[in-house]
This record gives C-alpha cells, sequence and structure tokens, in this order.
C-alpha cells in the first residue's frame, strides 16, 4: 500500500510546474536561460527587455553548443508562461507587464546550484546550527522556571570563565576552513529563505483568485457581505500558515535591534581574514545580503497591499457588477453550445445569415491604369550651406572629454567606505555627468584597473538629450587593492 501511495502522489507531483521544468526536453535550455537573466535580478524584469535577454541568449546557444532554437524568444517566454515556469504582472503605472520567477522555477534553480557545488558530507557546520536551533527551541518552550534559572546560571558561569581566559590572552578563534564552511552554510540557507518568497506570493494570489471566485459565483451577496468577505479574506491571507510565516519575518528583519545586530555582523565578517579566500561571488552575497532580504520581503509585503487595494476597487467601482453580468452571459453562453450540439446542421433556426459569395461583374467594367496621370515628383533643390559655429563645435569637443579625474575620485570614494564597488554601484550613487561619456570612462578604468566578475551587471544612467537608457555588461568590480592602479590611468 506504501508504494501504491506513493506512486499516486509522484504521479501528481509529476504533472506540476517543478517536476515539468527538470524532465523536459529542453529544461536544460530553459533553466540555464532563466539561471542566466533571474539569478541575480533584484526584481522583476520588464517584458521587452526579457525577449530581448532571451533572444540574445539562444542566439548565443544556437551558435556555441548548436542548440536546436524552434520558435522566437516572445513565443517561448509566452510558453514559460503557461507551464508555469514564470509569472507576469502589470504594476501600478507601469507601461508594460512585468516577468518573475515562480516557486517551482525557483526551487528547481536552487537544485541546479546544489549540483555545482554539492552538500557531499555532514559537516559541522550544519550539525552545529541543528544543535543551536533545537537548544533554543527547547529553552524557549520551557515553563519551569527553576530549569530555565539554572540554564542561565550555567550560562553565566561558561561568560565568566570565558572572561577570564580573555583576561590571561587565550582566544579561541575559529580556524579558516571552518568558517569558510560556516559562511557558505549560510549562504545555502539563504538561498533557501529567497526561494521562501515566490511560494509565500503565490499562495497569497491563490487565496485572492479564491475570494473573486466565490464573490463572482454568489449574486446573491450585498455590496455589504461582499466587503465582510473581503476584509474575512485579508485576514484568512495574513492568518495562513504561510502569512502568519512571512509577517513574523517581516517583523524581525525591520528591527532596528535586529537590522544593527545584522548589518554589524556582515561588516564583521568581511574583516576577517578568511573573508580574503572567500569567493567575489560569496563576498558580494554577504554584502548585500539584508538588502536582497529587504527586496525579496518587499515584493511579498507589495503584494498582500496590492491585493487588499485591488478587492477593495473591484467591488467599489463597478468592475464588480460588470464581471458579474459577463460571467452570466458567458455560462448563458456555454450552456447554449452544449444544447446546440444535438441539432442537426439542416436546422431551421432564427438567425438570420448573410448571403456569402463573389458578385460577378464585367471585364470590362474594369479601369486601366494610366502612368500619365500620376504626379510627378517634385524637384531636388540644393540648399545652402550652413555657417560653422565654432562655439557649437568646441562644446561638443569639451562634452566628449571624459572627465577621468572627477571618476576616479568617485569609485576611490565608495571603494574607502564599501570596500568594493561595482561599475553599476558608482552610477547607483553618482549619475552620469557627462551621459554615455561617463559610462565609457568607467568602463576603461574598471578594465584597466578593475576585477572581473563571474555575471554580468546592467548600467543605466539619463544621457545627455534626457532620455534614460540601460546596458547589459560584464561585471567588473573596483577594490582597494588596485587604487594605485587609478591613479596612474589618471597621470597617463
Amino acid at each position: 500500500m506504501k508504494a501504491e501511495h506513493l506512486y499516486i502522489k509522484l504521479k501528481e507531483e509529476r504533472q506540476k510546474p517543478l517536476w515539468k521544468l527538470l524532465a523536459s526536453d529542453n529544461g536544460v535550455m530553459i533553466l540555464a536561460i532563466l539561471e542566466e537573466h533571474f539569478g541575480e535580478a533584484e526584481g522583476p524584469i520588464p517584458a521587452y527587455e526579457l525577449y530581448n535577454k532571451v533572444e540574445k541568449s539562444l542566439a548565443a546557444l544556437s551558435d556555441r553548443h548548436a542548440v536546436v532554437v524552434g520558435q522566437s524568444a516572445r513565443a517561448y517566454v509566452r510558453d514559460w508562461l503557461a507551464q508555469g515556469y514564470l509569472s507576469r504582472t502589470l504594476p501600478k503605472g507601469a507601461d508594460e507587464e512585468v516577468y518573475s520567477l515562480t516557486a517551482a522555477s525557483s526551487e528547481a534553480l536552487q537544485f541546479v546550484r546544489n549540483l555545482e557545488s554539492p552538500q557531499t558530507e555532514a559537516t559541522e557546520s550544519r550539525l552545529a546550527i541543528v544543535i543551536d536551533a533545537l537548544s533554543r527551541l527547547e529553552e524557549e518552550t520551557d515553563d519551569n522556571i527553576e530549569r530555565r534559572r539554572e540554564k542561565l546560571r550555567l550560562q553565566k558561569e561558561h561568560l565568566l570563565k570565558q572572561m577570564a581566559k580573555l583576561d590571561t590572552g587565550d582566544v579561541p578563534v575559529m580556524s579558516d576552513d571552518k568558517a569558510l564552511e560556516r559562511i557558505r552554510e549560510i549562504l545555502s540557507l539563504f538561498d533557501g529563505l529567497v526561494g521562501d518568497f515566490h511560494r509565500v506570493k503565490e499562495s497569497f494570489n491563490d487565496v485572492n483568485a479564491q475570494l473573486r471566485q466565490r464573490i463572482l459565483s454568489d449574486n446573491v451577496l450585498s455590496r455589504g457581505d461582499v466587503l465582510d468577505e473581503i476584509f474575512n479574506g485579508l485576514d484568512l491571507i495574513r492568518e495562513s500558515g504561510p502569512g502568519r510565516s512571512f509577517f513574523a519575518f517581516w517583523e524581525l528583519l525591520n528591527s532596528p535591534e535586529e537590522s544593527t545586530r545584522l548589518e554589524s555582523a556582515v561588516d564583521g565578517v568581511l574583516e576577517r581574514r578568511f573573508a580574503e579566500k572567500m569567493t567575489l561571488e560569496e563576498r558580494r552575497a554577504i554584502r548585500f545580503l539584508r538588502r536582497r532580504l529587504i527586496d525579496k520581503g518587499g515584493e511579498v509585503h507589495e503584494t498582500t497591499t496590492r491585493l487588499a487595494k485591488g478587492l477593495r476597487n473591484f467591488v467599489e467601482k463597478r468592475d464588480l457588477r460588470e464581471e458579474r453580468l459577463i460571467n452570466d452571459e458567458l455560462k448563458k453562453a456555454m450552456q447554449a453550445a452544449l444544447a446546440a450540439e444535438d441539432l442537426s446542421p439542416i436546422a431551421l433556426t432564427d438567425v438570420d445569415l448573410p448571403s456569402l459569395g463573389v458578385r460577378a461583374s464585367s471585364l470590362w467594367q474594369l479601369q486601366p491604369l494610366d502612368p500619365t496621370e500620376e504626379t510627378l515628383p517634385p524637384p531636388i533643390i540644393v540648399a545652402e550651406a550652413a555657417d560653422v559655429d565654432l562655439a557649437a563645435i568646441g562644446e561638443r569637443v569639451a562634452r566628449s572629454e571624459i572627465d577621468f579625474r572627477r571618476l576616479i575620485d568617485q569609485i576611490r570614494m565608495l571603494v574607502e567606505e564599501r570596500g568594493q564597488v561595482s561599475v553599476a554601484d558608482v552610477l547607483d550613487v553618482y549619475p552620469a555627468k557627462q551621459g554615455m561619456s561617463s559610462v565609457i570612462g568607467l568602463l576603461e578604468l574598471a578594465i584597466k584597473a578593475g576585477l572581473p566578475g563571474e555575471d554580468r551587471e546592467t548600467l543605466a544612467w539619463t544621457g545627455l538629450d534626457g532620455v534614460k537608457r540601460r546596458a547589459t555588461v560584464k561585471e567588473y568590480f573596483f577594490v582597494k587593492e588596485k587604487l594605485d592602479d587609478l591613479d596612474r590611468d589618471a597621470r597617463s
């Protein structure tokens, strides 16, 4: 019976997006493209931008790896949306839709990342995390006052012994290998936490869809009853398992005390000796850990706010009434279609159909084309030569001169403050004063005196014509160790 039950369960799971993606014939291609563009994305990607990104990836895979591309980038994205690999929303005030990963595709990408760096042994850090979590759980659920007092007394004794050792110069420090093991375990937990946000957001959307379906299907409910249903539904979202977990997490993340602890811990870890052995990607993940949590959690929090406003507007405006009328008409049409299945094709109906066909006419009624009736184009006029404005030409030349000194000063200030920054980080803090020239200057400095990263990043700036532009380039980082190289570039 266990095998039969498991067989039925797995057969159901096989039809869900996660398993379908991993087992699909072109799953390798899909996962590679999604990881490239959504793996480090700070948020949803606009539709047109995603189409361009996917098109470039498809071209690269086709040219270098002989991947058979059977359809356009737009068609692939539509297919991934239908299969449940991507979700699509239209943010308020936006001109176009944006795409995000679903929980299924996020879990699939995490599975692929684990294949690249598998956990092959029971590490000490994982055991320590389990023991610490169980110890805290046992302690915080114990209602016996005497036992808790005794544990606090033991903790006090332990702390006093540690302080005494410090006074004698005995400072136990974790080895670099163990520290690296621990930090990588933390990053693994962090990736799983980010993946949880997708499931919570989809859970909220499911509850919202169920609420709308109930409201539409019950035409007897009054406007007041519908509002009660909405408020009860919003409470249901917050009181659901994912809702309680998320809002508890959100409150903790936004606690000033906990935020200070987290930021202090991040700064301290990156200053330790073992941090030099971390990869560039790992250091960046630790540096921006809280920001990514805030961004991803903010998306979920914004989802609840958007759902609440959308449901209220749905009822308070005419949308509910119009949706119910459309729903009723669709039901009538479906019922009529079911009833029409038994009709004979030659049966008489009450519908008048216009006659179809082509009206016959004589060839003599056709009018031949007379080329002489066509109007000739106007003659070409030679324009007068324009006067040369030397002042305007001088201004354009001055604009084209890249102010490397200013760019180097900006880079130096940010590096001394943060330790390392990318080209995108510099543009975020110091907008491009010279438009494209500033961007080119930063990239030239990065190539000469920066460290190449493993990924690509998107640069955003406003041109001298006031038009906002974006470009995706190879990732480069400015670090303290190479600031002298920047000064040499400035002198040259």
